[in-house]
């Protein structure tokens, strides 16, 4: 792990943002930049949502989403437990996955990751949820890695709450509020999906490779996508 090229990636990200950012693009840079900084396999992000479960917000690709989404089924994982407990959690090799988490451990298992590390999105005193980033495998965080995780998932909850939050903010609107910045993006997979036979995972590289090309932002590039099927 180079440190100052975390610094460098941490700074570049939070100086990207503002108040009318893409919440949705941001959150892309930050699951890239943990898979090249952490030299992690893949990222999910959840957070609190009104039902009182934590929901998907974003993953860095279909196995990740699919492990996020079966925590909030099952109420038991890594981002539930760090969330719930305001705390990071570690786990890794077999043993350790079944015998702290016995239905999600066998599941992360089989989708091939041998370890995983979750922290809080913490703003002030509220938990908005909790990142989760797996490994294939079963090599724990040291401590340095330990502390950038922790970085990366204090600038995911300053993406999430915004750079122009006040003190009166409503954390639950502000959640909901991330959850549905992601919806164009599903939607515009989806549109991807059906019209050229590709994967979840493939649809959602192509947009980002569209936003790439364009010099613009995966909610533009998911936009178009959109607008080029109904024209």
């Amino acid at each position: 792990m180079d440190g100052s090229r975390a610094t460098e990636v941490l700074e570049g990200i939070s100086a990207a943002s503002g108040p009318d950012h893409d919440l949705a693009d941001l959150l892309a840079k930050v699951t890239a930049a943990c898979r090249d900084v952490l030299e992690v396999d893949a990222t999910g992000i959840m957070v609190n949502s009104r039902s009182g479960r934590l929901q998907l917000l974003a993953a860095s690709s279909h196995d990740a989403a699919e492990l996020e989404l079966h925590q909030s089924q099952i109420d038991e994982g890594p981002c539930v437990g760090a969330a719930r407990d305001d705390a990071s959690i570690a786990v890794w090799g077999e043993d350790g996955l079944r015998g702290k988490w016995p239905e999600f451990g066998p599941a992360m298992i089989d989708a091939g990751f041998l370890s995983v590390h979750s922290a809080p999105l913490r703003w002030d005193a509220s938990t908005l949820g909790a990142m989760a980033l797996f490994r294939h495998d079963p090599t724990p965080f040291d401590e340095g890695e330990d502390e950038l995780a922790n970085a990366f998932a204090e600038l995911v909850a300053r993406l999430v709450v915004g750079v122009d939050a006040g003190d009166d903010i409503d954390i639950e609107q502000l959640t909901e509020r991330a959850l549905n910045s992601r919806i164009v993006v599903e939607q515009a997979k989806g549109v991807l999906m059906q019209a050229e036979g590709v994967s979840s995972g493939e649809a959602y590289r192509v947009l980002m490779r569209r936003a790439a090309d364009a010099g613009s932002t995966l909610t533009v590039a998911a936009r178009e996508v959109l607008d080029g099927a109904t024209s």
